[in-house]
């Protein structure tokens, strides 16, 4: 018979996580910005603008209980929805300087 498993507690490791990506990006060369990154299509700079994006996106919807507007009933109605949410963000956040 299979075990229950329980949740892994983490949010104590994510001030953690995030000061060390912030370090990280703090070090990086205008040429590291433009590297290729296993997301393809996505060079490191888009990778960190989404993360960004995310952030952001959580921090202003819990602080002011916004809900985005969509009407998601099925997988394929979710991935579309997330692609262009990231597409939006990536167009928008393309103004942002790397440096």
């Amino acid at each position: 018979m299979l075990k229950t498993l329980q949740p892994v507690i983490v949010p104590n490791l994510y001030l953690e996580i995030h000061q060390e990506l912030i370090l990280l990006l703090k070090n990086l060369t205008p040429d590291d910005w433009r590297k290729p990154t296993i997301c393809q299509n996505w060079p490191v700079k888009d990778v960190a603008l989404h993360l960004l994006g995310g952030d952001i996106g959580n921090l202003s919807r819990r602080r002011d209980g916004h809900i985005p507007s969509a009407s998601i009933n099925s997988w394929d109605e979710l991935v579309q929805f997330v692609n262009d949410w990231n597409e939006k963000w990536g167009f928008a956040a393309d103004r942002i300087s790397p440096v």
